[in-house]
């Protein structure tokens, strides 16, 4: 998965690109050099070279010979019979040629033998060529040079066909790699165009996810302040409990330190009563009403919190690229199902969906990491809620557990407008959504991936019924569980004993 990871991020950044033009180059100059046809002037000294192996004397010595075995004379010799072989019969290998003179040079530029024709040759619009070749043996190391003066009579060796032919390819050639280098600066320069868009791209996602990083922090530090708040007001709530439950003893025992009889406490009652009334007061049930009220507003505000932390917990955990510490441990489904339940209470009561259940086991033990089961079920239920808020029909969420072979099955389904039928099969991948606007497709996608990690299964279906999605994950047996919670005991001691002075 990293290595997939870095050769995706690879190819999407401009590195890959710059490699690949290299890479191309390299190749485009290899194949070039390997293909390209000769030009006239590497076509000329493949020819003298050629002649000068292979002329030889009468005991077959060729020029490097002769120079390695220091025989001047012969040397000179060979020479004259050399250079008045190609002046005569010159056209008999490629073309007529003249030559001014041939010298042969040590490897330190002495000249070791020499030859020039009879007659002087004088330069007559045509331009003589100078042509230093070294000598020796293919393969060995070069004894020294031969330098040639010569011209080709009347014509040069490009005007034949076969060379004028290789000259156009050569020529053709280079124009072709010097297309290719053109196309390939473009595209390194669109390219850094692109390099920059996307560095421009990224530093304002950078900007983006700190200011989102941020405003994570800042929620964090104001949900920690209402989860204060409300347990001071719980706590204000008992104290409420406690003083209406312990009034009637209280008044009675202060009645008695008073030497108040029966009697007359109860006279006193009712002279209080009787004055409340007067004054439309009824502490006893207005309070306790009111208390009611606020103990249930507390509650909700209290889910809603939790809702809201879970919700900054995912959006952190997605902003830092990382995942929850996954910590397996023994649960009922149905326990997950109702905090879940109890997390989304305000988001049921104000879309107006009732949730109905049908638990058909009370054996449905599970063995994964609780917050990631109540994530999957707070994200499947909100999806419901969302289908349905724009229904004019009944708005009902029905979620039903049971048991099916070794699995426990948790079935949610809402009478929403069906999902299409193209996006079903694609319903849990990233950036897949039935509702339009930037950001969406990751709540279900989350839910496969955890799916997945519980080794489970999850299935949807949809049609004009409704939207069903089926989840499937491996039952736990009472011996695993006892096996586990050993287990789980035994990591706790290891812990306590690690960290203990």
């Amino acid at each position: 998965m990293k290595v997939a990871g870095f050769l995706r991020e690879f190819r999407r950044s401009g590195t890959f690109t710059y490699f690949f033009l290299a890479i191309l180059a390299i190749v485009v100059a290899v194949l070039f050099n390997a293909i390209r046809p000769p030009t006239v002037q590497e076509v000329e000294r493949d020819i003298w070279q050629d002649w000068t192996r292979a002329t030889v004397d009468s005991q077959g010595e060729n020029i490097a010979g002769l120079l390695r075995h220091h025989r001047q004379a012969a040397c000179e010799q060979l020479l004259r019979r050399f250079g008045r072989t190609v002046q005569e019969h010159g056209d008999k290998f490629v073309v007529r040629t003249d030559i001014r003179s041939i010298r042969v040079l040590t490897p330190q530029g002495i000249v070791f033998a020499e030859w020039q024709p009879d007659r002087s040759l004088e330069s007559d619009g045509y331009g003589w060529r100078d042509l230093i070749l070294p000598v020796g043996d293919e393969g060995e190391k070069p004894v020294g040079n031969i330098e040639v003066v010569y011209r080709f009579n009347e014509s040069n060796l490009g005007s034949l066909p076969n060379i004028r032919r290789l000259a156009e390819l050569h020529n053709a050639a280079r124009w072709l790699v010097a297309i290719i280098a053109v196309v390939m600066l473009v595209a390194a320069i669109a390219n850094l165009q692109r390099l920059r868009e996307r560095a421009a791209r990224l530093q304002s996602q950078q900007v983006t996810l700190d200011l989102a990083r941020q405003m994570c922090h800042e929620l964090r530090n104001g949900l920690w302040a209402f989860s204060l708040e409300g347990k001071n007001i719980r706590h204000l709530f008992e104290l409420i409990d406690e003083y209406f439950e312990r009034q009637p003893e209280a008044l009675r025992e202060a009645a008695g330190k008073l030497g108040m009889t029966d009697r007359d406490y109860e006279r006193f009652q009712r002279q209080v009563k009787k004055q409340l009334a007067a004054l439309h007061l009824d502490p006893e049930t207005d309070l306790l009403a009111a208390n009611e009220m606020a103990k249930d507003a507390e509650r909700q505000i209290e889910s809603f919190s939790k809702y809201i932390n879970l919700t900054v917990e995912q959006l952190d955990r997605n902003l830092l690229g990382s995942a929850w510490a996954w910590e397996p441990t023994s649960i009922r489904a149905v326990d997950a199902w109702h905090e879940a339940r109890e997390l989304l209470h305000l988001r049921f009561h104000s879309a107006g969906v009732k949730c109905v259940e049908q638990i058909d086991t009370d054996d449905d033990w599970i063995f994964v990491d609780h917050r990631a089961l109540v994530h999957v079920f707070v994200n499947l239920a909100k999806n419901a809620i969302e289908a349905m808020r724009d229904s004019r029909t009944e708005r009902v969420l029905t979620f039903r557990i049971s048991k099916v072979g070794a699995s426990v099955e948790c079935l949610l389904h809402n009478l929403g407008p069906p999902i299409p039928r193209q996006l079903l099969p694609y319903i849990f991948n990233r950036g897949v959504s039935t509702k339009a606007g930037a950001g969406r497709g990751i709540g279900l996608a989350l839910v496969g991936e955890s799916v997945a990690r519980m080794d489970g299964q999850i299935s949807v279906t949809s049609d004009d019924t409704g939207t069903s999605f089926q989840l499937r994950i491996p039952y736990q047996t009472p011996a695993e569980i006892t096996r586990n919670a050993e287990s789980n005991e035994t990591k706790s001691d290891s812990s306590v004993a690690t960290t203990s002075p």
